[in-house]
């Protein structure tokens, strides 16, 4: 398979809908003891991210020499992350995604339930899910939860994927420049540079870009992206063009891996366009 950046712009499409088809394969073979299992572990090492976070000393200098704990190495592809440098310091918000709710004979999806419980009881960072803008928006926003029971109680959309309802009174984090972290799903994740390959909308690409406008507007830096994956969804090359964004960090079973912080550069106008 050519690689995003040697192929065509009309060789991108085909080989993302191959790619598409090969990973949603694999996740149907999947067995729900390993989804439960490597569901776990993502949870567990994304509370262990937020827990060296809220240890971690801004200033730059300090957090240079703090980074020397907490290694972790991603499917042995020598690449070694410390926990301490995957979240900013000190974040106050993460915007969150609740897993499609499917049978087992489907697509399984990482669940962030445990993650996002515990986030909650501990009380010291705002939480926000992604909610779906109607037709002909191709949109998302993310909206706060404030607790445990109104994350557990999210109505499912007619995608199968719990959101809060449309009239929602749920404060949109957009204005205020959060949320800090983006926990990014995805159907595959290249661990070698952090590209992204999602179901083919553009929902989050778009929201990403918002995002980063909003925190740019309020003198903030941009959001830093974390996509979660199972093993099964790991790919080299995942095929992807200009308007394709990319996560500064990838979380699995396994632990983190690390990419450049400089990688979404995107027209805006054009993104816009692209259906």
């Amino acid at each position: 398979m050519a690689s995003g950046a040697n192929a065509t712009a009309t060789a991108v499409p085909a080989l993302k809908e191959s790619l598409r088809r090969h990973i949603k394969q694999l996740l149907r073979q999947q067995h729900p003891d390993t989804t439960l299992a490597e569901n776990r572990n993502i949870c567990a090492h994304l509370l262990g991210a937020v827990s060296a976070s809220i240890r971690q000393q801004p200033p730059q200098h300090q957090q240079q020499q703090q980074l020397i704990e907490s290694q972790h190495n991603i499917g042995g592809s020598g690449t070694t992350v410390y926990l301490r440098s995957v979240f900013p310091a000190r974040f106050s918000s993460v915007g969150v995604f609740a897993a499609m709710r499917t049978p087992p004979a489907k697509v399984p999806e990482v669940d962030l339930s445990e993650f996002v419980f515990a986030l909650l009881a501990e009380g010291k960072h705002r939480c926000y899910v992604p909610q779906m803008q109607p037709p002909p928006a191709i949109s998302l926003r993310f909206l706060h939860i404030p607790t445990a029971r109104d994350f557990r109680d999210l109505p499912l959309n007619n995608w199968g994927i719990p959101e809060p309802p449309p009239d929602s009174l749920l404060i949109n984090g957009l204005p205020l420049g959060d949320p800090d972290v983006v926990i990014v799903p995805g159907l595959a994740f290249d661990p070698s540079c952090g590209a992204r390959l999602g179901r083919g909308k553009g929902y989050y690409d778009r929201y990403i870009l918002e995002l980063q406008q909003a925190r740019a507007a309020r003198d903030l830096p941009p959001p830093v992206l974390v996509g979660v994956a199972f093993s099964s969804q790991l790919a080299t090359p995942v095929p992807c063009d200009r308007f394709d964004v990319r996560v500064n960090a990838l979380c699995t079973t396994t632990g983190f891996s690390m990419f450049d912080e400089q990688n979404n550069n995107t027209d805006d106008e054009e993104l816009r366009q692209q259906q």
